[in-house]
């Protein structure tokens, strides 16, 4: 979803099923996941609390039209979430319902950014991808060069991205 369709990190976690409309083929991105960090009279961070809110900017909450590879991706999972509700006793809560997160923890609760990162790690070890130096943040990126080297207007793209500004280097 980072890949195929440009979302940030925090609007990935904070979609919700009622989001993905597979008919259309679209991704509704209104809300986004932050850390807020709560410091002492030092100021050295404390903790961090995992915060849904509003997306970074106005211009991020859009409508998205998304890929058949996210579209088949989304529904196995919503398959996957479906089959663990029924026959994994760890899965407390309903995790497909319209106002389930997407990618919700077994109690239904919203993942964490470092929660997502373990698990991200994780898959790259696995995949012998851990030399590549892969970022969340990165796969935005290469989203975004893909549009570009396919010569999309750069307005579409900052549209799809949910941006403000856009920036273009010359090589």
């Amino acid at each position: 979803v980072l890949l195929f369709a440009g979302l940030r990190i925090g609007e990935a976690i904070a979609l919700q099923w009622k989001n993905v409309n597979f008919e259309n083929k679209t991704l509704k991105v209104e809300r986004s996941v932050t850390q807020v960090p709560k410091f002492d009279s030092e100021g050295r961070i404390l903790s961090r609390a995992t915060v849904i809110g509003d997306t970074k900017t106005t211009c991020s909450v859009r409508e998205i039209p998304i890929t058949d590879i996210v579209v088949d991706t989304l529904q196995t999972w919503k398959e996957k979430q479906t089959n663990r509700e029924k026959t994994n006793r760890n899965v407390t809560a309903e995790l497909t319902a319209p106002t389930s997160y997407v990618f919700a923890n077994d109690d239904g609760s919203v993942r964490t950014y470092s929660g997502c990162r373990m698990v991200f790690d994780r898959f790259k070890r696995r995949h012998d991808l851990d030399k590549y130096n892969i970022h969340f943040h990165g796969l935005r990126h290469t989203f975004s060069n893909m549009l570009f080297e396919m010569n999309e207007n750069p307005k579409v793209i900052q549209q799809l991205l949910g941006l403000s500004l856009i920036h273009i280097s010359e090589p």
